[in-house]
């Protein structure tokens, strides 16, 4: 081992510094990797002079920022911001996510209808053959993404077969149709206006979503003085290469060949001259923009004011991966020397060399080192994890979903790392920003489609055209909407054929469906329908009702009874023996009327005064009579009975509550509570004492009270048709106890 330096006076220490010196050249880094850095040599921040001692740091702004980054820097340019915007499209999640989500509400439940059935059948034969539902979704997305839409409309001619089969129910699909050129008209073609008036039969068949970024206005700025501005198709040097490229392969390929021959004639001779612009038939070319400013050549896209949030998202993500890559790196301090012992020890150059060769020659595992005391070793990491958290990335996140003006809900973000923050903490706010933009785009597609059907309607020769009509997306309670769609049905205030619309049915096939089940169901060869609006067995019903009310006798539907038995009694005059048996009981419980004395009898003289002083008269307190005054003190005793009783029934069953009795154990609770209220005499003092002796005596109800109680639920079913509820069989129990004992108080 390398020998270590130390001192012990003046003179020593003097050497031993100066030895400690020429040490220093062997302290270095280890690599055990290699590496390349890169930087821009010293260029920095710097400082102005103000006064003799102030300094001020210069400014760093945007520009600053922009000058050293250039791929990070915001365009200004139109064409630029849109294909930012196409690229963050294409690879932000949140972003297309948000994009798709849009246009998906705008074209929800988009469909023609027409008055006139026939002429509706042919619009939607017509929107098969364009892909009216995908063609508005295109330009629906297209609008949100790149605030600019242009659709070239392909123009044909309907032959008179193909418009008879298309004003089928049930037409025939890929009917031959003849469509003109995609770009420019050839010479056999027919222009669209013809002496100012539109031609028969010539509608649009197709539609085709062209990318705003290859065309250019004519004129530039110039032209928002001018009027409507002009189009054209700007040739890149890639296209004009492919196309000299395949014209020396047509020489020895058919194939290419024939597309030559598709390819546009003007867009050939273009290339042929070097011409940087093919300007487009403006008539068959239609522009939309999503909230353009008049003096403005293109929209700008929404997306452009996140365009910076999306930057620094990406920078985020990208910080977070160097942080992973270097998540395992370690820094180790390998110490020789020191300075706290007595005489302090220095190193010398032969033993930091020493360490340092064995070091590098040692790979990754376990180092076997055997040193002297004067070797020190620590070890410091990157606590990465720290960094790796979500809460960074909220702020971003919030700014990004608040200029979509999203809900970070409806797209599916948890507020967890890189899933986006809360956005909105007013989530009502963003609520209306999405439904008004929502509401404007399709207010742009329908305002390009009602302009189709004009064409439409001006070519068939029909008296009106066509509507485009929607579906409201609900994004609170569908459940609350249907069965307001159900309710306006009930009242007629919509036709059955708009329900089944929204239900996403086709009416015309929903009518043969319903007519083939009526058939059926008419030969029985299919069961009848049964819920709470139908009746499956009609007969059965009739003759149940004519049963119940008595009209027919039961011969006379076609049934045969067997011969009574003695003694039995039907329910009907079960209910008139009870009835007449309550009536004879109320009889003989009436008072027997007392004869009025004849005049001229007992009594004072007529014009007498009196012999003694007269006694004072004693208020008594006025009552309903003694049947009224019994059923309401009988409701009272029975709701006391039932708050001593409740608790001991509770405890004797193992139940929490009355309500978790089973049916059983409900009647063995009302049977026990009625026993105990029969056995109690009227105005009785009602105490837990009395209500335990009646039951330790096991007290009987009285039977004429339980007669009675049975022949008033009798009465009550045969009259109401339903049984008795717990509350009104109470009600007949206070009854029956005030009309037994109301003879007895009487007296």
């Amino acid at each position: 081992m390398a020998q270590e330096m130390s001192w012990q006076d003046i003179d020593t220490y003097k050497q031993a510094m100066a030895s400690y010196t020429e040490s220093i050249e062997e302290f270095d880094v280890i690599q055990r990797g290699a590496g390349s850095h890169s930087g821009l040599g010293g260029i920095g921040r710097t400082f102005i002079n103000v006064g003799s001692n102030t300094s001020v740091r210069s400014e760093y702004n945007r520009s600053d920022y922009n000058y050293y980054r250039p791929g990070e820097s915001s365009v200004k340019d139109d064409v630029g911001i849109m294909s930012l915007s196409q690229l963050a499209y294409e690879k932000v999640a949140i972003v297309r996510n948000v994009i798709d989500m849009m246009s998906d509400f705008t074209t929800h439940g988009i469909r023609i209808v027409h008055p006139n059935r026939q002429i509706e059948n042919f619009c939607k034969s017509w929107a098969k053959t364009v892909r009216f539902v995908h063609t508005s979704e295109r330009i629906a997305n297209t609008i949100y993404r790149l605030a600019n839409c242009p659709v070239k409309i392909r123009y044909g001619m309907v032959p008179i077969r193909v418009e008879k089969e298309w004003r089928k129910s049930f037409a025939q699909e890929n009917l031959p149709v003849t469509r003109d050129s995609d770009i420019n008209d050839r010479k056999n073609d027919i222009n669209i206006k013809k002496k100012g008036k539109q031609e028969k039969r010539r509608i649009p068949l197709g539609y085709n979503i062209l990318d705003p970024r290859t065309l250019q206005v004519i004129g530039g700025e110039l032209s928002a003085f001018v009027g409507k501005p002009v189009y054209a198709l700007r040739i890149s040097s890639k296209f004009r290469m492919m196309i000299q490229r395949m014209k020396r392969l047509s020489v020895n390929s058919k194939h290419i060949a024939d597309m030559l021959q598709i390819i546009p004639d003007k867009l050939l001779q273009a290339v042929e001259g070097g011409l940087a612009v093919v300007p487009l038939d403006q008539e068959k070319l239609k522009m939309l923009h999503y909230k353009k400013d008049d003096w403005k050549i293109w929209a700008t896209p929404f997306l452009g004011s996140i365009l910076d949030n999306l930057i620094m998202l990406e920078k985020m993500h990208l910080a977070d991966m160097s942080a992973l890559d270097g998540a395992i790196s370690t820094v180790r301090l390998w110490r020789l020397g020191s300075l706290e012992t007595v005489p302090p020890i220095l190193p010398e150059p032969a033993a930091i060399a020493r360490l340092r060769n064995i070091l590098a020659q040692t790979g990754m595992g376990t180092l076997d080192l055997v040193w002297g005391p004067e070797l020190d070793f620590k070890e410091s990491d990157s606590k990465v994890h720290n960094y790796l958290k979500p809460e960074k990335y909220a702020q971003v996140m919030s700014e990004i979903f608040s200029g979509l003006g999203v809900p970070p809900t409806l797209t599916g973000g948890s507020g967890g790392a890189k899933g986006g923050g809360q956005g909105f903490t007013n989530n009502v706010l963003s609520m209306k920003t999405l439904i008004e933009r929502l509401e404007y785009g399709r207010g742009v597609i329908t305002d390009f489609w009602e302009e189709q059907f004009k064409i439409l309607q001006k070519a068939m020769g029909w008296r009106f055209p066509p509507k485009i009509m929607f579906d409201y997306k609900v994004l609170s309670d569908e459940a609350a909407e249907k069965k307001m769609i159900l309710d306006l049905y009930d009242r007629d205030l919509i036709a059955a054929e708009t329900v089944q619309e929204l239900c996403r049915r086709d009416p015309e096939l929903e009518i043969l469906k319903i007519n083939r089940e009526r058939r059926k169901r008419a030969n029985d060869s299919m069961p009848q329908k049964s819920g709470p609006y139908h009746v499956s067995d009609h007969d059965h019903e009739y003759k149940k009702i004519l049963l119940m009310n008595g009209g027919v006798a039961p011969s006379e539907i076609g049934l045969e009874l067997e011969e009574k038995k003695e003694g039995e009694l039907s329910n009907n005059e079960q209910t008139e023996e009870m009835q007449l048996k309550v009536e004879q009981k109320r009889g003989d419980m009436r008072p027997t009327p007392v004869k009025p004395k004849s005049p001229g009898g007992d009594g004072r003289p007529k014009n007498s005064s009196d012999t003694k002083p007269r006694k004072k008269r004693v208020d008594k307190p006025k009552t309903l009579g003694v049947f009224t005054d019994l059923f309401m003190w009988g409701n009272d005793v029975q709701k006391t009975i039932a708050d001593i009783l409740s608790p001991a029934i509770l405890k004797h069953f193992s139940k929490k509550n009355m309500r978790s009795l089973t049916k059983k154990e409900v009647e063995y609770a009302e049977n026990l509570k009625f026993n105990v209220f029969a056995s109690i005499g009227p105005y009785s003092e009602i105490s837990h004492e009395l209500v335990y002796n009646i039951l330790e005596n096991n007290t009987k109800a009285n039977l004429e009270m339980i007669e009675t109680c049975e022949a008033f639920s009798v009465i009550f079913t045969k009259r109401t048709g339903n049984q008795p509820t717990m509350d009104e069989v109470r009600q007949m129990q206070s009854s029956a106890y005030a009309l037994l004992y109301e003879e007895i108080l009487n007296v």
